[in-house]
């Protein structure tokens, strides 16, 4: 990877855990609206008030971004497109601890980016329908200073109705990037998906324990 396309990714990320919190403050009244612009828009003012709520601790915000994550995401059909062709070679057992750790990594990867909120807006463009069941969503990141970041939203619908399955952020994927991370530690542990499952878990370790850390330093 080289160092343009690392810093992007890096950007993507950081920019993403910001879009993820301004997006995934879904309520009931805005889950099931037919229009995924009207979604998206609908979702801001909740995230914001979030992100700005200096009572939250560590894990009551960990909490509240795992319970809007889940309203706003299609996490299972995130969680699977991130795994690729792997999944269809997994266990039944291997799935079921997969879709958990996989939803464990993404709270803490992207909930511990959280405290990069410096003021930032969402604007909404428009949208259009891809004609296959996906919509893209346009929509820019303000910020108090530097350029605007664009930020495209890909969303499905769904039984429940629209939900976001994937954030291209300044024209990198992340579900693209998630697929790649992961396609690479379980060629590296030979092709075998317990690879991947002993890195989540690791993770998962090793993020708790930040986690009990920061909210000790802060009590």
């Amino acid at each position: 990877m080289t160092g343009l396309v690392h810093l992007r990714v890096r950007l993507a990320i950081l920019v993403a855990a910001l879009g993820l919190a301004l997006l995934t403050a879904a309520s009931p009244a805005f889950a099931d609206d037919a229009d995924p612009a009207a979604v998206v828009r609908g979702l801001g003012d909740r995230a914001v008030a979030m992100l700005r709520d200096e009572t939250l601790t560590p894990e009551m915000r960990a909490k509240t971004f795992r319970e809007l994550l889940s309203e706003g995401f299609d996490m299972p059909r995130v969680a699977r497109f991130a795994l690729g062709r792997y999944w269809r070679r997994a266990t039944d057992a291997q799935r079921d601890e997969y879709l958990s750790l996989f939803e464990d990594y993404v709270v803490g990867s992207y909930g511990a980016r959280l405290s990069a909120y410096g003021g930032e807006t969402l604007r909404i463009a428009d949208w259009r329908p891809d004609g296959t069941g996906y919509a893209l969503v346009h929509s820019k990141i303000v910020r108090p200073e530097g350029p605007p970041i664009a930020v495209n939203w890909r969303l499905y619908e769904g039984d429940v109705g629209w939900r976001i399955v994937d954030v291209v952020v300044e024209g990198v994927s992340l579900s693209l990037v998630q697929r790649s991370e992961f396609t690479s530690v379980i060629r590296s542990g030979g092709g075998d998906i317990e690879a991947l499952l002993g890195a989540l878990r690791k993770k998962r370790g090793l993020m708790q324990s930040g986690l009990a850390t920061t909210s000790r330093s802060a009590g």
